[in-house]
């Protein structure tokens, strides 16, 4: 009996812990409400800034819905902003516009101009305009993707202040992803009849009522899977969900698929808490330390062990923003360095990481990660290119 109620008392003190802790991080008002960064009512953002005197990184946040729904109008208190503030750095909440009321094209320029807009007035913010990062989840997640991969719509000639500055981000990731918003491929990334795809009646709508040319582009302008190249700034996504439906694990294989094939740089990794200590530490452009695993295991055993339990410690938290640095197992010195998830599943796919502004070293993981795993020697889905993707008759 005396040791049952001890652990009682145990627990509830873990309780009460964790409670404090949560409660160390009330939610925040945002410093500026509604910022608008276009004239379409949708064009707004809420903005939180660090108590600092010095110019801070950004964080974007790009919410989800399938570019469907979602409304952030309400949404003016934010947790994770005050973590962030809390660590130094800004963040940002933006609202855009919605399917069908304007082409994908559109929206995903509507995340880019708020980007711009931020840049723009980054004197006005106190924001380092060199270091922001985005990320999102589902739709959000593929806008981020989208910004990281395009090539910069900075125009130097716009009337428009704000079009002059840069769309580019230092770092992007989010959950959800999908790996192309160009839907024509998507029945061979999923494994489905196009009839059975998702977006595929909306996507064949659009079709209808343009030239064939200005569709061809226009699926060309949102193909990520075509855009990213090894100078592409680090992403960090989330596994997926195993089926066939829009936050599909088969998107994020076809993204590692490609990423592989050029030498970008790429981690797979569950959670929301190790996407923003990424992006955190891409902002503050440190490397944080990442424990080590067993460094006698042999290539089987490592395989085994993605296969199984994704083992590792943890290390101290960030004092200030309490994120923690992502686990990391490592093999003998000049192995290879796998980013994993934490957590005991049979879908525990390890991305490959590399150092930062080492392609060489990068390239050469990735090609030692596909000898290794034997899912990405699976055939690709894309035998059939994408009209872009081929060399033009001489």
């Amino acid at each position: 009996m005396a040791k049952t109620l001890f652990f009682i008392l145990i627990l509830l003190a873990v309780a009460s812990h964790a409670a404090l802790a949560q409660d160390s991080h009330p939610p925040k008002k945002a410093d500026h409400q509604h910022l608008a960064y276009g004239k379409h009512k949708r064009q707004f953002l809420h903005l939180w800034l660090p108590d600092t005197r010095q110019a801070a990184p950004l964080i974007v946040h790009f919410h989800g819905g399938g570019f469907l729904s979602g409304n952030i109008r309400n949404k003016t208190s934010s947790r994770t902003a005050t973590r962030l503030n809390a660590s130094g750095i800004a963040y940002a909440d933006v609202e855009y516009r919605l399917l069908p009321q304007t082409l994908l094209t559109e929206i995903l320029r509507d995340c880019a101009r708020a980007i711009q807009f931020l840049r723009h007035h980054s004197a006005k913010y106190r924001l380092d305009s060199a270091k922001i990062a985005a990320y999102g989840e589902s739709a959000g997640a593929g806008a981020s993707l989208w910004l990281a991969t395009r090539d910069d719509l900075a125009n130097a000639q716009a009337r428009d202040p704000v079009l002059r500055q840069s769309s580019r981000v230092l770092a992007a990731g989010g959950s959800g992803v999908q790996a192309t918003y160009d839907v024509a491929q998507w029945p061979r990334i999923l494994g489905l009849p196009p009839e059975k795809t998702p977006y595929w009646g909306m996507m064949q709508r659009f079709k209808n009522k343009m030239p064939a040319n200005t569709f061809l582009q226009l699926r060309r302008d949102s193909d990520m899977l075509a855009h990213l190249d090894k100078d592409d700034p680090p992403l960090h996504f989330s596994p997926g969900k195993q089926g066939q439906g829009v936050h599909s694990h088969l998107f994020v294989k076809a993204l590692q698929r490609r990423a592989a094939e050029i030498g970008a740089d790429l981690t797979i990794q569950g959670g929301t808490p190790a996407l923003l200590r990424f992006l955190v530490g891409h902002l503050r452009g440190t490397e944080t330390p990442y424990p080590q695993s067993n460094p006698s295991r042999s290539p089987q055993n490592r395989q085994r062990n993605h296969e199984g339990r994704c083992a590792f410690t943890v290390a101290p938290p960030d004092v200030a923003s309490g994120f923690r640095p992502a686990g990391r197992t490592q093999g003998r010195a000049g192995e290879n360095v796998y980013t994993v998830q934490s957590c005991t599943v049979t879908s525990c796919l390890p991305a490959v990481s590399s150092r930062q502004n080492s392609t060489e070293h990068h390239t050469m993981t990735l090609r030692q990660h596909a000898v290794e795993r034997s899912d990405l020697l699976t055939p690709s889905p894309f035998a059939e290119s994408p009209p872009w993707t081929n060399p033009s008759p001489t």
